[in-house]
């Protein structure tokens, strides 16, 4: 009888959070820190060659040896190796000057968050966008490329983290719109906590408890930050939020969240 294949392996390309790839549910033993950089390098820029320039510059920034071909010739021999269990789905391939990852960009976390989020904003405000907003903020798995050091990629983190809450915000959005304010009532308290500078956090806040028939408590939370900003800062807050407060006050039910940046 004839033998049925082998069903495809399931990979993933791991960045928004430790730096893996998972074949079948397990996490390959990609080495040293080094090592793994060079691989979320070459992973940012799926399937584009990255000259050995680039790579040295964004892997060792300004402390790269003179070694450092023979290094980046080292990593990239023993990550093919690393990948073997891939089955193809992940190559590393040599380029002139350079090297490429070849693999589905879907299958790249980053890359599929960024798609996802395109695809939320794209729907607008129907159920298509609530799908696309969750699975979006499902990707994250922790802080992106945990376990590296500072440099070029400790800064896109830090770019990636200001990414991840605008998505965060945006989908908050949708569903205040949708009228899911209790559902976000708690998430918005720890945001807020967390930011407490936040114009946009703050507001949405606000939106939650007035749609929950908690306008006293939104007033409040308005007030709490035109306080801080100004202390803090000498800042006034913007008109969004002096719109929204007028409608707290003159409205019982808005009908969408009413702050604009």
């Amino acid at each position: 009888m004839p033998v049925d294949p082998a069903p495809p392996h399931t990979v993933m390309v791991r960045l928004l959070g430790p730096i893996e790839v998972v074949v079948d549910g397990q996490p390959l033993q990609l080495g040293h820190a080094r090592q793994r950089s060079v691989l979320a390098v070459l992973a940012i820029e799926a399937n584009r060659v990255v000259s050995r320039a680039q790579l040295a510059e964004r892997v060792w920034g300004d402390d790269a040896p003179a070694s450092v071909t023979n290094l980046l010739y080292g990593y990239i021999g023993r990550l093919r190796t690393l990948l073997t269990p891939t089955c193809g789905a992940v190559r590393l391939e040599r380029r002139t000057g350079g090297y490429r990852l070849a693999v589905d960009e879907n299958a790249v976390d980053l890359l599929r968050f960024r798609r996802l989020v395109a695809q939320a904003r794209a729907a607008g405000t129907g159920a298509d966008a609530t799908g696309s907003w969750e699975q979006a903020l499902a990707v994250w798995s922790g802080e992106p490329f945990s376990g590296t050091g500072d440099g070029w990629l400790a800064a896109l983190r830090r770019r990636l983290d200001d990414e991840r809450r605008t998505a965060i915000l945006d989908a908050n959005e949708h569903q205040l719109r949708a009228g899911g304010h209790d559902a976000l009532l708690g998430s918005l308290r720890e945001l807020a906590a967390e930011h407490p500078d936040d114009e946009r956090v703050a507001a949405q806040l606000a939106t939650a408890l007035h749609h929950g028939g908690r306008s006293a408590e939104a007033l409040a939370v308005l007030a709490r930050i035109r306080r801080r900003l100004s202390r803090e800062f000498g800042l006034g807050t913007g008109p969004g939020l002096y719109e929204l407060e007028r409608r707290i006050l003159h409205e019982r039910s808005p009908a969408q969240p009413a702050y604009s940046a």
